[in-house]
């Protein structure tokens, strides 16, 4: 499974190059409905998207990093048996992303990687916002809640 959080469409066309070469894989698309039409446009428009499009995945909830790890992992909780999971992101956003997913996806089974995405975000991470998401997700772990106070979904 290959999953790309698409706030930046060159994060999904990234995933989608990476999906073709995995045969059998899935792909997730994550983000709000705004987002996966843009996605959708951006992919279709460079005659990327795949003609067979039933290995595609559109998950819509959570809108941040935490949420879209969660969300990822309550799907493929309902999978028959654990594998692979790359997520595909900015090369600047690796660190905190992983520690998220090392935290989520501790014990189940699943082994997470990452795949740096061609990407112009290139926007610093701060360490306080690695420490809060790593809270966060450890929480998520322990009571199923990732902290949000505002109770959005993001969808």
């Amino acid at each position: 499974m290959i999953s790309a959080f698409i706030e930046d469409p060159w994060r999904s066309q990234s995933a989608l190059l990476l999906w073709r070469d995995r045969p059998g894989a899935y792909l997730v698309l994550q983000g709000n409905a705004e987002y996966q039409s843009i996605t959708y446009n951006h992919l279709k428009n460079r005659q990327l998207w795949p003609e067979d499009s039933s290995r595609v995945v559109r998950l819509l909830p959570a809108c941040d990093t935490v949420g879209l790890v969660t969300h990822l992992a309550r799907l493929v909780q309902k999978w028959p048996k654990p594998g692979r999971v790359t997520i595909v992101t900015a090369p600047t956003h690796m660190d905190r992303t992983m520690a998220i997913a090392k935290i989520v996806y501790a014990g189940t089974g699943w082994q997470v990687e990452g795949s740096d995405a061609e990407t112009g975000d290139l926007r610093p991470e701060s360490q306080l916002r690695l420490w809060r998401d790593q809270l966060r997700a450890s929480l998520w772990r322990l009571t199923g809640w990732d902290g949000r106070l505002d109770g959005n979904e993001c969808l």
